[in-house]
């Protein structure tokens, strides 16, 4: 609720929107970051970390905005917690490097 609010008052208030206008970035940065180290490991597929972070917060956005807009549940039945944790398996699994097969596996 308070990020909607954010959204829709920062158009009015150049002083919000100084405020909240850079965090995307910096939540971006923040889990490319992580990410990037993810890569390095080996855990996580080799793609633009930066990618992969506008991904997993675009989930959230975009359901937000359609939740907004919608004057019904976008996922009846399902809480925000429920979906949340569906977002982040979906991500987890999606991004999860897969074992390239060996010589011998051919």
């Amino acid at each position: 609720e308070a990020i909607r609010m954010m959204i829709c008052e920062a158009e009015h208030l150049p002083e919000l929107r100084d405020i909240i206008g850079p965090m995307p970035q910096r939540l971006r940065d923040m889990l490319g970051g992580y990410l990037r180290g993810q890569i390095a490991r080996g855990v996580v597929r080799d793609q633009s970390p930066e990618a992969m972070a506008q991904v997993f917060f675009g989930m959230f956005f975009a359901y937000n905005i359609n939740q907004m807009v919608s004057p019904d549940p976008i996922i009846p039945g399902v809480t925000p917690e429920a979906l949340a944790d569906l977002f982040a398996e979906i991500f987890v699994q999606g991004t999860l490097a897969v074992p390239q097969p060996t010589g011998e596996e051919q």
